[in-house]
């Protein structure tokens, strides 16, 4: 009796030992709000901005699971990737804040652009506007084939005028969710990330994550607890290594495109390029290896390619 009393002790002990730090962290850690707090990692407690941000609580434009939901006519088309799916705070509701249009947007990852172009109803009803929109580290990867022929000699430039009617809608400002978790509801699983992947690169000092942490030079641009510190996910650096050969077939393969949606005189052409955060923040991370990747200028400098990049765009949108 004595020896199993011990033996339960010492469970009781291992358990208690094992429990009650995951407990007291899973009490202390706040909902995430930030994919890569949870891909590397991170506490969202030091990571999660703090200040409000901007919210529609009806999205200004439509976002369709796949082609068959282009049933009917839209303004804009936009073939984007999943930056382009946020329907709270995605670029396009302000784009139709603006201009009163009425956008659709479409994955390209689950969507491409012949299946658009040849849809009945993009033949009969063309936009007057298709945005092609990629996050920087893709656009190589996504444009790979360059046809023959000059694409940069600008004959098929749509000149066409657009009548605006701006939204009148307000735009509400939310707080993030910075409620703990009670003890009827512990997430032991998001306690147990972090540690894991917090002891590997804390202690044995290798990072087992695609995230990694750059130091800045500044510590007054985000509104978290770690404003001198920026979080990264490790496929920003694909673009470490790109030749100028693969520079040059992307160029040729937009401007492909760009004739190609232009080719029916009703459709304007935008290639929208949303920057990596290597890029964003270049001047002020504080690892010179990273800091000379973009190739977002060489792109948009590309002679007849009608092109802007998303810190360009929001300056004009977010304009009073």
């Amino acid at each position: 009796m004595y020896m199993f009393s011990s033996y339960n002790k010492i469970i009781l002990t291992l358990f208690l030992v094992v429990f009650s730090p995951m407990a007291a962290l899973s009490l202390y850690m706040e909902p995430e709000s930030n994919e890569l707090t949870r891909m590397g990692g991170y506490l969202e407690n030091y990571y999660g901005w703090n200040d409000p941000q901007e919210n529609f609580e009806k999205p200004l434009f439509t976002l369709a699971k796949n082609i068959l939901e282009y049933d009917s006519y839209y303004d804009v088309v936009v073939l984007g990737d999943s930056f382009s799916e946020n329907l709270s705070h995605g670029w396009q509701n302000y784009f139709s804040l603006k201009t009163g249009l009425k956008i659709i947007t479409l994955n390209m990852n689950y969507v491409s652009i012949d299946s658009v172009l040849d849809s009945k109803i993009y033949r009969e009803k063309p936009p007057l506007l298709f945005i092609y929109q990629s996050v920087e580290r893709n656009i190589v990867s996504r444009n790979q084939y360059c046809p023959s022929g000059d694409f940069a000699s600008g004959n098929l430039y749509v000149k066409k005028t657009i009548e605006v009617n701006p939204h009148e809608v307000n735009i509400r400002d939310i707080n993030r969710n910075r409620k703990k978790l009670s003890v009827d509801g512990l997430d032991f699983n998001l306690a147990l990330n972090y540690m894991k992947k917090s002891f590997n690169r804390n202690i044995l000092g290798r990072n087992i994550t695609e995230v990694h942490q750059f130091s800045l030079t500044r510590k007054n641009l985000f509104s978290n607890k770690k404003p001198d510190s920026l979080l990264v996910i490790t496929r920003d650096f694909k673009l470490k290594g790109v030749t100028q050969e693969q520079i040059k077939t992307a160029q040729c393969s937009l401007l492909a495109l760009q004739q190609r949606i232009r080719s029916n005189d009703k459709t304007g052409f935008v290639a929208l390029f949303f920057p990596d955060k290597t890029t964003v923040y270049a001047d002020v991370i504080n690892d010179d290896k990273f800091t000379d990747m973009s190739i977002i200028k060489r792109i948009e400098s590309t002679r007849g390619l009608n092109s802007t990049s998303l810190v360009r765009w929001s300056i004009y949108l977010k304009a009073k």
